[in-house]
């Protein structure tokens, strides 16, 4: 359920990210950002791989350390796609 509700508030975001009316230098965010959000998406994935597969094998250190870091970067992930929206809503507003 967490999982759609990300999804549509991103493909809320691109929404209003590609609005008509804004030059090519007016963008509400820079490629960047939703570049970092794609590689901290996909390092999320990469990760619950690493745990799938430690958890199958029983490494539990290995498992400890893979929570830890998806919880990082879940976190970072997080305040990225915060960011992005509120820039969305600031210059919808605007």
């Amino acid at each position: 359920m967490r999982w759609n509700a990300e999804y549509s508030r991103m493909q809320l975001a691109r929404l209003f990210s590609r609005k008509g009316g804004r030059s090519r230098d007016d963008k509400i965010s820079r490629p960047f950002d939703w570049e970092e959000l794609e590689r901290l998406t996909d390092r999320l994935g990469m990760l619950h791989g690493r745990l799938e597969t430690a958890q199958a094998i029983g490494h539990f250190g290995t498992v400890n350390t893979v929570k830890r870091d998806l919880k990082r970067v879940w976190t970072e992930r997080e305040r990225m796609l915060n960011r992005l929206l509120n820039q969305v809503v600031e210059q919808a507003v605007v």
